[in-house]
């Protein structure tokens, strides 16, 4: 190879491993290691400001001079809220490790020169030839070098890879797949794999060391058995009887305990006679207290390090190992049988046994009735394990698993088969490791005796590693392993997303701890400055801490993972909703900007053929009849000439159920098909429809039938499929019954204009289709003589074959097949709009959502759906924006601003230009307008306007879409929306929401976003409510006493206030709803006016302060004046006016009282006055009677500013939430 070609490609010598240069095939998605863990943890939750504000603060109580109470009241919760979260994290992370160690130690069948070995996945190397076999994960990146079909072909799943639930096709080398090795595969019809049958086994009690039947031992085996064969004529029926002697360790020569932890080997003999004397060799087994079988099969059963005993001597019978003699004579001759392996069912025998005289291997017995007796040959395999009931009882368990038996035949013809394969020279050529799975280039040289040839390899003949073999098995080669495999490359730890509602925490705690460090530097101030005022300044900003609520973060978490979470996934209006990021549900009651893809979307992704034009007749699917007898008339010869009608529409529907990707399946009597578009699902089934039925379809043929005649086999030459770059698929045929060769080709108008034969009437139907809101498809054909095709072929083998460039290499050649190409005709497809989607956008409108709409489709059918879907209200004045040049859009936006439109339409080129040149400002213009529709976008487009629009907009910005072009977008938003839908659910994973379809945003917008935002925001202003007012009461109290730094509350009094007395009502704060369901849908308008007038404000958040500031004042103040000399009074009163304090608040803050509000407020209370026997703090002198008359006053003098206000607010000025709850109860509606 060339220089250049080394750098770009590598090569790899097939079944030669080289360690060294390839990285090990190993799963990894752990975050941290062992040693990492803490470190890394750490590091990470000491960004957040309250963890580094805590830990300066609780490590300051080390020291006696900086101490103002128990360690445990600074390091107590902050430990806990810290030990939580490192818990989390760890297990989280265990669930990876557990994950990725049960992907690294499946089993799989490598094929060496040794003969079959089980290997765990992590020990799979580049070069290893890998038998897959159904429904089995794929370990590693590979070339399929031969399938267990015939034709070469086999299906994979790729829905853990890229999202999409079709099966994609792969093909198979053809140099390889002509070879016989069918003895690869040990799968039959009438017996399960031997991956099966381990899973089975695995399922059941394990062993931790396996054994090995080695190519090696069985010689030794046999030379023992010989020389001991002369010596002993035991009854093979008594062995079981007998026990180890001490001097058995010549036995052990045979079968020694191989302790293997990765590969147990299925040897290959070529030498059939090894095999006839094994029986004898049994006698090396007699002093053995345990045995079980071994026997080699075509599904051979696998001894690995999770196979548990099972074949112990009378806990099951074994499957017979039979080998024919060619040989036989006269001599006396018994039956065979070792005692270990037989049953009671056998014990008649035994007598009959012990009279006949052993045989040489090989022979032929004859029992009483002169029947011959095949000779019986058994190997065992030796383990000592203890002995139990459990073990017994799943060794019979797994008795009933058939083994079938290889014979000396098909032992000799699977060794022919691996000596075939090993005595080529096989290299595979392959480009660098990248994270496009939808590209590959390579090369195969097959080098051999009698071989020696290269093949060109693509897309279509490798399977990457995650993917799901869906068919008979296959035998590839590996050529990329661990973190170089496509799927490890695009393993990429998601954007991690954080709601606004946690800048605006870390906003208010920074202010508030400024606000308590200034306050500090006050009262150091009046207390006078001494010689240690820095211990003074320190201690004040620790006593002061608590205006930070350390509870806070934790709080929240919990909120969200347990209750909004699960509130929305066991919605039973929106079902099969999934919650996949839990940190961000109440961005969903602030959304601004809803960016929406259509196809799947908005629309079904359920296509149906609507019409087809000709260029002088439309037919429509109303006149598939017509169609039909069309054709008929074509097949009975009537046409006139090719340019007869009935010719016309003949080679259109030809081409249609030619030119696609479709397999037919047959479920339940029942035809479906089978592909990644269900576009060309709908071509296919109008053909159906109209009698053109696509019976098979293989690598190599397809067969249709036509009108219920005999059916028509066309042979496949080529398939160009379709890419996103060309937008354009195609095929070459020949017409087995005329030798014709066809080469058909279909795809978008925009370009297949510019390739079919000059025409007057394909732009103008393309437009009209598109107004219908119809999706066009341009069908062209080409009759290709025999020097055309040999020319073609040429040319693109050569390109084909070309490691360089090889892309635009096939391209070039097929474009030049593509001149001259006739205009067949146009096809529309319709796809319907999701149920209640015309609603649903309109109640997002009137909510205050502004919906851009994302879509590759062309202009005319995107306007075409904005107004029948009511994205665009009718009468609408909209814009299209096409620009070509950077003064051409500065000049169009120009213009723009100064008209008075409200939506507008741009392509994916002017998009581009805006994108390059001038984005800011276009995406400034666009955020004011209503709607806006995108066309003909890329999916990078698609994540560049979503990124740009959430940089430049305050807003909250969401994205919802349905297939793996939809992700980038979904990933760069604020809230991400996924829609399970026919294009798989790579969209759905991706998202931080997965929904079924798009009418179902509404209920997460409306309902439970509306409910999160408002319950967070409730329950962040009562938690620095309850902050602030004990800071200004340990303010008071130090400005009595002098300025000085002592903590008014200490001990557990501290940790009862935030963890046990204020809690349960605390969470009673989320479970408000101020409105009912259905007035949410009814009144959207309610979630405009929460997004616009947020709760949680700057002038809430002075509103609370100031309120907080008042009552701790009163608090302390009034409380001062009755207890002057009382210290011990004074806490325990002031304490509990702050308890019934809080308990008031949380009733006030509520729009209605529940049953579960006046438990927790019944129980907040019961443990409060149970306290008062157990805590000293607590202790109150003087009558009960008067303690609580006192509390009673104070806590309604604290109490009536803030029951004033809410009478204002909810009587005088009520919120017009507050109004359609008045409205709708004196209805009845609720």
């Amino acid at each position: 190879m060339a220089k250049t070609e080394d750098t770009m490609f590598r090569t790899i010598n097939v079944s030669k491993q080289d360690t060294n240069k390839y990285p090990p095939n190993i799963i990894r998605n752990q975050k941290y290691t062992a040693f990492s863990f803490l470190f890394l943890v750490l590091i990470d939750q000491f960004r957040q400001f309250f963890n580094i504000y805590f830990f300066f603060v609780s490590m300051s109580q080390l020291f006696n001079c900086y101490r103002v109470g128990p360690l445990i009241t600074s390091f107590g919760p902050w430990l806990f809220v810290l030990i939580l979260t490192i818990c989390k994290e760890a297990l989280d992370d265990f669930k990876r490790y557990v994950r990725d160690k049960e992907a690294n130690s499946e089993k799989y069948k490598v094929v060496t020169q040794k003969g079959i070995e089980i290997k765990p996945s992590s020990s799979i190397k580049v070069g290893d030839l890998v038998v897959v076999e159904k429904n089995q994960r794929v370990p590693a990146d590979m070339v399929v070098l031969k399938t267990q079909e015939e034709e070469g072909q086999c299906f994979i799943r790729t829905d853990q890879l890229d999202g999409e639930t079709d099966w994609k096709l792969r093909n198979s080398v053809s140099t390889i797949q002509s070879q016989d090795l069918a003895h690869l595969f040990n799968k039959s019809k009438d017996q399960k794999s031997q991956i099966e049958i381990q899973t089975e086994l695995e399922s059941e009690k394990v062993v931790e060391e396996p054994e090995i039947v080695d190519l090696e031992e069985i010689k030794k085996g046999e030379e023992i058995a010989e020389e001991q064969d002369n010596d002993s004529d035991l009854d093979q029926a008594n062995l079981s009887k007998h026990k180890s002697d001490s001097d058995s360790s010549d036995s052990n020569e045979f079968v020694q305990d191989h302790h293997m932890k990765n590969d147990d080997v299925i040897p290959i003999d070529s030498d059939e006679e090894n095999f006839h004397d094994l029986p004898d060799v049994e006698d090396q087994f007699e002093n053995q207290e345990r045995s079980k079988v071994f026997n080699i099969t075509p599904k051979p059963d696998f001894v690995d390090d999770d196979t548990p005993e099972k074949f112990q001597d009378s806990d099951f019978r074994d499957e017979e190992l039979s080998v024919k003699s060619e040989d036989s004579d006269d001599e006396p001759n018994q039956k065979h049988k070792g005692g270990l392996l037989s049953d009671e069912s056998e014990s008649s025998d035994q007598t009959q046994s012990n009279s006949q005289s052993r045989l040489a291997g090989g022979d032929v017995t004859e029992t009483e009735d002169s029947q011959p007796l095949k000779r019986e040959t058994k190997i065992k395999i030796v383990t000592e394990n203890e002995d139990s009931d459990l073990q017994k009882n799943e060794m019979q368990k797994s008795a009933n698993l058939e083994l079938k038996p290889y014979t000396s035949e098909t032992m000799l013809q699977l060794q022919a088969a691996i000596s075939s394969l090993f005595n080529q020279n096989i290299q595979i050529y392959a480009d660098k490791p990248h994270k496009d799975i939808y590209n590959f280039i390579g090369k195969i040289s097959i080098k051999s005796e009698f071989t020696d040839v290269e093949e060109p390899l693509s897309l279509d003949n490798v399977i990457w590693m995650n993917t799901v073999l869906a068919t008979q098995g296959v035998l590839g080669s590996v050529i990329y392993t661990g973190n170089e495999t496509r799927a490890m490359m695009n393993t990429a730890q998601p954007r991690n997303k954080f709601g606004k509602i946690e800048e605006e925490i870390n906003f208010y705690s920074i202010l508030l701890c400024i606000s308590s460090v200034i306050v500090a530097g006050f009262f150091l101030f009046f207390s006078g400055f001494t010689k240690r005022f820095d211990i003074t300044l320190v201690r004040f900003i620790i006593i002061f801490s608590s205006v930070i609520p350390i509870s806070l973060k934790v709080t929240i978490d919990v909120a969200r993972l347990f209750f909004y979470s699960n509130w929305i996934m066991a919605d039973k209006e929106i079902p099969g909703c999934i919650v996949r990021n839990s940190n961000i549900p109440e961005e969903l009651g602030r959304i601004t900007y809803l960016l929406s893809d259509k196809t799947g979307t908005l629309t079904r992704n359920e296509m149906e053929m609507r019409k087809v034009h000709i260029g002088t007749v439309c037919f429509t699917s109303e006149l598939n009849e017509e169609v039909t007898s069309i054709i008929k008339k074509k097949l009975s010869k009537k046409a006139k000439s090719k340019r007869d009608i009935s010719t016309k529409v003949y080679d259109l529907v030809c081409a249609l159920a030619l030119c696609h990707n479709v397999t037919p399946v047959i479920e339940d009597n029942e035809r479906i098909y089978q592909a990644s578009s269900p576009d060309e699902v709908a071509l296919v089934k109008w053909c159906e429809n109209i009698g053109v039925v696509l019976q098979q379809r293989t690598k190599d043929k397809i067969i249709i039938k036509i009108l219920d005649g005999q059916d028509k086999v066309f042979k496949v030459l080529y398939i160009f499929p379709f890419t996103s770059d060309t937008k354009r698929m195609g095929i070459i045929v020949k017409d087995t019954e005329t030798n014709e060769l066809l080469f058909l080709l279909k795809g978008a108008d925009m370009i297949m204009k510019k390739i079919v034969e000059k025409n007057d009437w394909l732009d103008e139907e393309v437009d009209n289709m598109a107004r219908e809101g119809l999706r066009t498809l341009v069908i062209g054909m080409k009759r290709l003589s025999k020097t055309e095709f040999k020319t073609f072929e040429e040319d693109f083998k050569m390109a084909n074959t070309a490691l360089n460039d090889r892309s635009e290499k096939i391209q070039a050649v097929i474009c030049g097949l593509e001149k001259n190409l006739k205009l067949l005709g146009l096809t529309g497809v319709e796809d319907k709009l999701q149920e209640n989607v015309e609603q649903s956008l309109e109640n997002l409108r009137n909510a205050g959502v502004k919906i851009w709409m994302l879509t590759g489709d062309k202009i005319e059918t995107a306007i075409s759906i904005s107004i029948s879907s009511r994205l665009f209200i009718k009468r609408a004045q909209y814009e299209i924006l096409r620009v070509t040049s950077r003064e051409e859009a500065w000049q169009k936006l120009s213009e723009l601003k100064n008209k008075m439109i409200n939506y507008i339409i741009i392509d994916g080129s002017s998009l581009q230009v805006m994108i390059e040149q001038y984005m800011k400002e276009f995406i400034l213009y666009a955020a004011t307008l209503d709607a806006v529709v995108c066309c003909r976008c890329t999916p990078t487009q698609k994540a560049l306007v979503a990124r740009n629009l959430r940089m430049y907009t305050p807003h909250r910005v969401a994205c919802i879409g349905d297939g793996g072009n939809d992700v980038s977008m979904i990933t760069e938003a604020n809230v991400g929306i996924g829609i399970v839908g026919k294009e798989g659910n790579q969209a759905s994973l991706a998202a931080d929401f997965s929904i079924l379809k798009f009418s179902d945003v509404t209920t997460l917008f409306f309902w439970h976003g509306r409910n999160c935002y408002r319950g967070t925001a409730k329950l962040i202003q009562f938690i620095i409510h309850r902050g602030t007012i004990i800071s200004v009461m340990q303010g008071i109290f130090s400005a009595v006493f002098g300025f000085s730094p002592i903590a008014l509350y200490q001990g557990f009094l501290m940790v009862g206030y935030v963890c046990i007395y204020t809690m349960f009502p605390m969470w009673c704060i989320i479970l408000d709803r101020d409105v009912s369901r259905t007035n949410v849908f009814k009144f959207p308008e309610l979630y405009k006016e929460m997004v616009q007038n947020k709760i949680l404000s700057a002038r809430s958040f002075v509103s609370w302060n100031l309120i907080s500031f008042y009552q701790g004042s009163v608090i302390m103040i009034m409380t001062f004046y009755a207890f002057e000399h009382e210290l011990i009074s004074l806490i325990s009163v002031t304490f509990s006016c702050l308890i019934l304090n809080e308990l008031l608040v949380v009733l006030l803050m509520v729009s209605s009282i529940n049953k579960w509000m006046l438990l927790s407020q019944a129980i907040s209370c019961i443990l409060y006055i149970i306290s008062f026997k157990f805590l000293d703090e607590l202790k109150i002198s003087g009558s009960g009677m008067n303690f609580i008359l006192y509390i009673t006053a104070i806590s309604a003098v604290a109490i009536f500013f803030s029951v004033v206000e809410t009478f204002y607010l909810r009587i005088i000025k009520p919120p017009a939430y507050s109004k359609i709850a008045t409205a709708t109860a004196r209805l009845g509606e609720d």
